[in-house]
């Protein structure tokens, strides 16, 4: 379990900073803290040991430089690189990141590009299928969109990642318990880790706006994290504390007026993941429909009051349409807490007041960890079933995690925060527990692939209903009966692979 945590002195020795960089610090010891962005000197305090990194388990070899193809999505070129350097940090160290892995396995690296996004999910789809269909051995590995390429695993195109030899999903460059999670009785097309950047882009956390949490005497978000307090009564809480009408016409409007929280629709639904309400439980390879707990319904309840009924609580839908109006909302400093994705930072450049980063609060105390569910545009990597030689894909898969993890992904950490993360040492802890907790569900990997699927009830959108035992009541059997479709699929591919 050691290995597993990402530890906040590695990310520290790992950005090289330069030294004109400031130091912060966000912690008073107090419950209502005064929470501010100081400078310090480079003599601040420092940890008095560095620890060194894991070592890749891969050996050394020497392929003949075997060209290596991975069939990727074009809308996430930044994840792999064009093969060239471009003066451009993250781009630099993902080039730099491929060169050692070329040199330590005797390989060049190729990346194909064809657009693979929603709309063009079938298109990207075909051209694995026609290729394995074929016999055809081009493409060694693919780099896809979970919620586009997941759905077409029923058609038995992709190799069992059970079966990888070389790749140890135990480290720390790969999600925490994948098998566990998602596997449909033992069997799993797709696996996430640091080989893929959006594991970082596409990771749900909360915004915090630091000047409304001082002006309204509120806790600090940090400690309450640190001292095993952030839980779902608490967020409530400190979301209905911020209402103001500031135009005074008698209406709040998200447009207008100080608010407690505001909700990108997609993130807003990962609470159900972040809250661990489970609807589908994988044991032993095992699927076992749960259906709707007691602690599903409460939470449920909890947020719909809180999202629907509070007055302080918006929620809006600005990724799909590239507006990203929930960002310009909290840029402007009238909302104290917000759920996004952290590649909503680029759009916070400019504003004005000094923000957090805070993992989603737990259900309660006894919740064991804080949970960050990845955004299912997140590129999965999958291995077609005709790649030519499954142990060296496996190398390359797990060769390229590693040196993601640690020379590239702190490094998109570095930039898209700019000098946030590196003056923010709470940022750096902060950032350190979401990662730890990054993960899917079962729900959410098969959210398009089963019917029935029970992944948008938290998005609060549209005109919901309170009573989710209804909802959940119109759609159990068309998603179970899906499940038990989707099982029997992959037992047949397995059978005759």
């Amino acid at each position: 379990m050691e290995k597993r945590i990402i530890s906040l002195l590695l990310l520290l020795a790992m950005l090289a900073l330069p030294a004109a960089l400031a130091a912060c610090g966000g912690d008073t010891g107090s419950d209502t803290p005064d929470i501010t962005t100081a400078e310090t000197a480079d003599t601040a305090e420092t940890e008095e040991e560095t620890p060194s990194t894991l070592p890749l388990s891969i050996e050394k070899e020497d392929n003949g430089g075997r060209k290596f193809v991975t069939l990727c999505n074009s809308y996430y070129e930044y994840e792999h690189g064009t093969g060239e350097q471009t003066g451009e940090i993250v781009d630099d160290a993902v080039y730099a990141a491929n060169m050692k892995v070329e040199d330590h396995l005797g390989i060049e690296l190729e990346f194909v590009y064809k657009p693979g996004n929603w709309n063009d999910r079938n298109a990207f789809n075909d051209i694995i299928a026609s290729t394995v269909l074929a016999g055809d051995s081009t493409y060694d590995m693919v780099s896809g969109t979970t919620v586009c390429v997941m759905p077409s695993s029923s058609g038995g195109h992709f190799y069992n990642m059970a079966n990888m030899k070389y790749v140890d999903f135990d480290n720390p460059w790969w999600i925490a318990e994948m098998f566990d999670r998602f596997s449909v009785n033992g069997i799993l097309y797709g696996v996430i880790g640091d080989i893929s950047m959006s594991l970082y882009t596409d990771l749900s956390v909360i915004f915090f706006n630091v000047n409304k949490l001082n002006s309204y005497g509120l806790e600090n978000p940090y400690e309450l994290v640190r001292s095993n307090k952030w839980v779902l009564d608490k967020f409530i809480e400190m979301g209905v504390s911020v209402k103001a009408d500031l135009n005074g016409d008698g209406v709040m409007k998200v447009e207008d007026d100080e608010i407690g929280f505001l909700a990108e629709y997609v993130p807003n639904g990962t609470f159900q993941t972040a809250l661990e309400l489970p609807v589908v439980n994988v044991s032993g390879g095992k699927i076992e429909y749960l259906g709707l707990s007691e602690r599903y319904v409460a939470a449920y309840e909890k947020l719909y009051d809180f999202n629907m009924s509070s007055g302080t609580a918006f929620g809006v839908s600005s990724i799909d349409d590239q507006s990203f109006k929930s960002m310009k909302y909290f840029n402007e400093g009238r909302v104290l807490l917000m759920a996004n994705f952290i590649y909503s930072t680029e759009h916070l450049r400019d504003m004005e007041d000094d923000y957090g980063i805070i993992p989603y609060p737990k259900y309660d105390e006894n919740q064991d960890r804080h949970l960050a569910q990845l955004g299912t545009s997140t590129q999965m990597i999958f291995i077609p079933k005709t790649a030519a030689d499954f142990d060296l894909t496996g190398k390359v898969m797990e060769s390229l995690s590693y040196y993601n993890y640690y020379d590239v992904n702190p490094v998109y950490y570095e930039v898209a925060l700019k000098e946030k993360y590196a003056r923010d040492r709470d940022m750096h802890e902060m950032l350190d527990i979401i990662r730890e907790g990054a993960t899917f569900n079962f729900t959410f990997v098969y959210g398009t692939s089963l019917t029935g699927s029970p992944t948008n009830y938290f998005r609060f959108q549209g005109n919901p209903s309170r009573d989710i035992a209804s909802a959940f009541a119109a759609n159990e059997e068309k998603y179970k009966a899906a499940i038990e479709k989707m099982a029997e699929a992959y037992a047949a591919n397995e059978a005759a692979a």
